[in-house]
């Protein structure tokens, strides 16, 4: 038990006149269970009715291994204090017989349930974002960062970007010249110019790096309100003049 990471929890079974375990008494705890949130009350001598939100959960679990059943693991949730921070957390607990003793595992769920809640509030702040988003993930098969997900900007702006799908090699917006930086733990920064047309953009593109083998990529248009005016003025004279030039029918329509 010293050996493993999940908490490790002894009991000696209480009986209650016909045989029915009523309490337990912790006699083991290993080390890893000295150290889990919320659950260091939890010592050689006391009884799980005494230190226990609901022990009627492992009470009951106790007695169903007991007659020799299997039982499925259970979920607790504990709030409380600790180190002067308020905590959440959450455990699955599985309950085992060893000769005369009760034993339970605690595996502790709370980082996952975390993960979760932070990447439920990450999607909702990426789709409200008016900067592009992409987030890419190294597939190491093809030696390159495919697209893990990306916002409804990015859809917009890239619609060639596709859900597991490679960078296309000529995406103005991924700089694959600082692989080696992005390795490194580097955020990167850089202006890139976007040419359509007779159109000049500049666009803020930032690369950071997310964990061992995922990427940020993000970008927002840098181009003023004024000189977006000058540029479209400009588009609009290049489309007049390729459309009375032309031998084909062209129409121009403006999204309303």
């Amino acid at each position: 038990s010293e050996a493993i990471t999940q908490a490790v929890y002894v009991y000696q079974p209480i009986f209650d006149a016909d045989g029915i375990i009523v309490d337990l008494e912790v006699i083991r705890v290993n080390e890893a269970a000295h150290r889990v949130p919320l659950a260091t009350h939890i010592v050689e001598g006391v009884r799980t009715s005494e230190v226990f939100v609901d022990p009627s959960l492992s009470i009951d679990a106790a007695n169903k291994v007991w007659s020799g059943a299997t039982v499925q693991p259970y979920h607790i949730e504990r709030r409380g204090v600790d180190a002067d921070v308020p905590m959440v957390v959450h455990y699955e607990v599985r309950t085992l017989r060893v000769g005369d003793f009760i034993v339970q595992v605690s595996t502790d769920h709370t980082t996952v349930t975390q993960l979760e809640s932070a990447d439920a509030r990450f999607r909702l702040m990426a789709d409200a974002s008016d900067s592009a988003l992409v987030l890419l993930v190294r597939d190491t098969d093809l030696g390159t960062y495919v697209v893990a997900y990306l916002n409804p900007m990015a859809r917009k702006q890239v619609p060639s970007l596709r859900y597991g799908s490679p960078l296309p090699e000529n995406t103005e917006m991924f700089p694959t010249d600082v692989a080696e930086q992005i390795r490194a733990g580097v955020p990167i920064r850089r202006v890139v110019r976007h040419h359509v047309l007779a159109r000049h953009s500049e666009f803020m593109v930032v690369v950071s790096p997310v964990g061992a083998e995922e990427v940020m990529l993000s970008w927002r248009e840098l181009t003023t309100e004024e000189s977006a005016r000058d540029e479209l003025r400009r588009s609009d004279r290049v489309l007049d003049a390729i459309g009375r030039g032309s031998f084909g029918t062209i129409a121009v329509f403006e999204p309303v």
